[in-house]
């Protein structure tokens, strides 16, 4: 009995690997669609380099989106989460594995040995994570009774921290999709840029998607705190 409560405690820990994995990528798609908006606007790149940022700070706004749908099934606990976080990673992997084969094969880019390094381990990781939460979906009758037993009330601590979360991660998202507004906006009403004046409007968008977006994560993240604590048994 002492030997499962271990083998149970264990995985418990090991569990929460892949939704911590899950907030750093989301994190660095956030930073990577900031980054490329800043030298969109600062630079003039040839067709494929263009098409090529442009396709990456949209494959990481997607990755946010379904990254937050991920931590709301993790937060739920619900038995989906194993399924669709192995299908968000693997999609991952195959972009990414995608994306160096291009940067390889088109003559407008230089190689670089540290995106590689860079991308090699992101690969690695990912498939860590995805071996582990197999693991974890196989474990039997431990997992399900785990996934059917009653929600545990949220400690203060634990509400505060979620709440930061939904607040940062909201923030994030509010970020990029105001940036990535505001450029396409730009561009399609040909907006002009005498004395850097379309490059406020988009930096004006993008604050405002962050305050937007940390507002809304952060109430939602709240609203599903207290709904947890107001729905534990009596």
């Amino acid at each position: 009995m002492t030997t499962e409560g271990g083998t149970t405690g264990n995985r418990s820990m090991l569990g929460w690997l892949p939704v911590a994995w899950l907030c750093l990528v989301m994190a660095l798609s956030a930073r990577g669609i900031d980054g490329s908006l800043a030298v969109v606007l600062s630079y003039d790149f040839p067709g494929p380099v263009l098409y090529f940022i442009w396709f990456t700070m949209l494959f990481g706004a997607v990755t946010i989106l379904w990254g937050l749908y991920l931590l709301f099934l993790a937060y739920d606990r619900s038995q989906r989460f194993a399924v669709q976080f192995i299908r968000w990673q693997s999609v991952i992997i195959l972009v990414l594995v995608a994306r160096e084969l291009y940067v390889l094969a088109a003559p407008d880019f230089a190689f670089s040995l540290a995106s590689f390094a860079w991308t090699a381990g992101e690969v690695v990781v990912g498939a860590a994570m995805i071996a582990l939460v197999r693991r974890e979906r196989q474990a039997g009758p431990v997992v399900v009774a785990a996934a059917g037993a009653p929600r545990a009330p949220v400690s203060v601590p634990a509400a505060i921290a979620l709440t930061l979360l939904g607040i940062v991660l909201g923030g994030a998202l509010g970020l990029a999709l105001g940036l990535g507004g505001g450029q396409l906006y730009a561009e399609a009403t040909d907006m002009s840029c005498f004395e850097g004046g379309c490059g406020y409007f988009v930096i004006f968008m993008g604050l405002g998607g962050t305050v937007a977006g940390a507002i809304s994560g952060g109430v939602f993240a709240l609203w599903r705190v207290l709904s947890r604590r107001a729905s534990r048994p009596v």
